[in-house]
């Protein structure tokens, strides 16, 4: 979202100087510089540039601009299309979790969604539920960050929860964005009024709290971190499943004796380098060990989604959006 904002500016910025620039030629009045104006198509503003270069006729005879102009305006819409297509393909990650606790031929199925940051996934948020409906879930694990600090509004993540409940019960906790918001005094009483309209939707709040169902037991940590994590140790008949945000809590998790802990937070590292893994985490940390995947922690496993979103860092290169569902036998 932030790279179409920032494109949209950019090339109404451009196409606005090289208008004016038309202008002052036809009244001989001082001209901005042509590398002025060739800067500004680098930095993402050449459809602007070339789009008045047309209309206006301006600069179309110098090669310097006929030529130089629409070899860039290619580069950076392949360029465009290259980085939608990493951002925006949703792909399905499949895990199988065996606890021994559930009778043969019974099993749960958890689609869990994780840093949606408030991305728009068509209209209504209808690209990313329908896939979500197709997959049929039983439970749908929304492990915190649906939310971001730095986006303000709530439209979209409401649009996303709407359609989930429709779907399956939607169990979330708490993220690192929803707690700026909380404890900012300005954001906290719109917060509020948030949790209140998709609690109204049938959205179940996990943070702290632990839910005792017919196949399984799905707790929350406490605020989407390891402040409060319940006890889950006593649950020797239904396998137990704790939805938490950060994989860094991974010791905690282990002491509460779930069998199954549910996490995001890394963005699968944002980018994603072939034989060495996510480049960088939220705390500008490179190459974080816990970035995707499932791992083991005595008899924990811990499952970190790459997430639906972007924040601080608007990119995502060969780490797709991700999708996790988790069948539980």
């Amino acid at each position: 979202m932030l790279i179409i904002i920032h494109l949209t500016a950019i090339n109404l910025i451009t196409f606005v100087l090289y208008g004016t620039d038309k202008l002052l030629a036809k009244t001989d009045k001082r001209r901005i510089p042509e590398r002025v104006l060739l800067f500004f198509a680098i930095l993402g503003g050449s459809i602007g540039a070339l789009t008045a270069m047309l209309l206006f006729r301006h600069k179309t005879r110098k090669k310097k601009f006929s030529v130089t102009v629409p070899i860039i305006a290619f580069i950076e819409c392949a360029f465009c299309v290259f980085c939608l297509y990493q951002n925006l393909h949703i792909t399905v990650t499949e895990y199988a979790i065996d606890t021994g606790k559930l009778p043969e031929g019974s099993s749960v199925r958890i689609v869990q969604i994780s840093d949606l940051h408030n991305q728009i996934y068509g209209l209504h948020e209808e690209l990313l539920t329908n896939r979500i409906r197709g997959l049929s879930p039983d439970i749908i694990a929304v492990t915190g960050d649906a939310v971001d600090s730095r986006r303000k509004g709530f439209s979209i993540t409401e649009d996303f929860f709407a359609g989930c409940a429709d779907i399956a019960p939607v169990y979330y906790v708490r993220g690192n964005h929803e707690e700026r918001l909380v404890r900012n005094q300005k954001t906290a009483p719109q917060y509020d009024e948030y949790i209140r309209r998709i609690k109204d939707m049938g959205v179940i709040i996990a943070d702290g709290e632990v839910f005792v169902s017919e196949n399984c037991v799905i707790a929350g940590a406490g605020n989407g971190n390891t402040s409060y994590t319940p006890d889950l140790s006593g649950f020797d008949t239904l396998p137990t499943v704790l939805l938490a945000h950060y994989p860094s809590g991974h010791a905690e998790y282990e002491k509460s004796g779930t069998d199954i802990v549910l996490t995001g937070h890394i963005h699968g590292g944002q980018i994603n380098i072939p034989g060495k893994g996510g480049l960088l985490s939220p705390e500008a940390k490179f190459f974080p060990e816990l970035y995707e995947g499932v791992h083991e922690f005595g008899n924990t496993r811990m499952v970190i989604s790459r997430g639906m979103g972007n924040s601080a860092l608007p990119l995502r290169i060969n780490n797709y959006p991700e999708i996790v569902v988790i069948n539980i036998t």
